[in-house]
């Protein structure tokens, strides 16, 4: 029998867990906060680092996010002028950059996201 005392709070509508999501190259994914869908182009080997695209067609170019599951984040590269995502060969050097430290995901709170998966499409 228990008492009251040893009985865990409530949960309550505001109270968040993080949830982790395995995602695979080629699977679509949809943050909380827009209805872009984002396919996932690269996922680094441990799982801290992926890599997604979604087209800009106005452009014919892409933008892209980079998943930081170290910090719980995501966002752009930390570089000005970044070395660009379009292309396969892009996107698997943008990761071998990431994973070597030569670049990371933005630091600037103005750039940088909380890491909210609202859905993911199984490839």
């Amino acid at each position: 029998m228990t008492t009251p005392e040893s009985e865990s709070p409530p949960t309550t509508a505001t109270q968040r867990i993080t949830v982790k999501v395995v995602i695979r190259v080629g699977d679509k994914v949809q943050f909380e906060e827009s209805k872009r869908w984002w396919k996932v182009r690269a996922v680094s080997d441990d799982g801290n680092f992926a890599i997604l695209t979604s087209p800009f067609n106005l452009h014919k170019t892409v933008h892209y996010t980079i998943i930081d599951n170290g910090r719980g984040v995501r966002g752009p590269d930390d570089r000005i002028f970044s070395g660009g995502y379009e292309s396969d060969d892009d996107v698997n050097e943008r990761m071998r950059e990431l994973v070597a430290g030569e670049i990371a995901v933005s630091k600037r709170m103005s750039r940088c996201l909380p890491l909210d998966i609202a859905k993911v499409v199984n490839a």
